[in-house]
């Protein structure tokens, strides 16, 4: 999670930023990038201090809001999560088979409700699969899911500084669509494996994808302005 402020004199480059958190560039795309940007003087980016979270929530919080039934017999199950303008965590645990239906789909709706807050799928293993669609609404927010078959995000409101990071094997980044006022969608896959599902993100007008590496190894896609 970072914070995009203007660039002055004394700024540090974008790509020394990164350097100091242990974050590295391999994508030629979001090399190029970074490099033009810290030439120009465009925008700096501050890595925001440890969020003082307030409180934290888990599935077993999620509102029950009904199930349907899909294609072979599959349910889906449907809950939701609330939260406040208070910077809050949000993981979404292992999830069991539903009532002990061997095809079940988890499809849980977090409204974020403001503050910087921490949106985590801890779940491993596509039967049940676990999906997680977030408004994170103000605030800059962090969305992670780091297993190999982890939890799929549906990121509804993606902002500048926001992150997004997932299992090393998801390290390919698609716009797929732009609307008339400027929102774009993207889709973060596996190259190696083109039919696993896809993280989706709906980032903010003028807004593009930077691709990383974190400490650990996973991939890091921060929402940055485009030049």
């Amino acid at each position: 999670m970072f914070e995009i402020t203007k660039a002055t004199k004394g700024s540090a480059s974008i790509l020394k930023s990164l350097n100091a958190l242990d974050i590295t560039i391999q994508d030629k795309n979001s090399l190029s990038y970074l490099k033009e940007v810290s030439q120009k003087g465009l925008f700096a980016l501050e890595a925001l201090p440890d969020i003082k979270l307030k409180t934290q929530y888990d599935e077993t919080d999620a509102q029950f809001e009904g199930t349907e039934v899909l294609v072979e017999g599959t349910i889906r199950v449907n809950e939701s999560i609330e939260g406040t303008g208070l910077s809050e965590n949000f993981v979404i645990g292992q999830r069991e088979d539903f009532r002990g239906h061997p095809r079940s789909i988890y499809w849980t709706q977090i409204q974020a409700g403001g503050g910087n807050d921490v949106i985590v799928g801890n779940h491993s293993g596509r039967r049940p699969s676990s999906n997680i669609e977030v408004w994170g609404e103000g605030g800059l927010d962090q969305f992670e899911s780091t297993q190999r078959n982890g939890s799929m995000f549906s990121i509804m409101d993606m902002e500048h500084g926001e992150t997004l990071t997932t299992h090393e094997d998801y390290d390919q980044v698609e716009m797929i669509r732009e609307f008339n006022n400027g929102e774009k969608v993207f889709h973060v896959g596996s190259s190696s494996n083109p039919n696993s599902p896809t993280h989706l993100m709906v980032v903010e007008a003028g807004s593009t994808m930077l691709q990383a590496l974190d400490q650990d190894g996973n991939n890091l896609y921060i929402c940055l302005p485009e030049m």
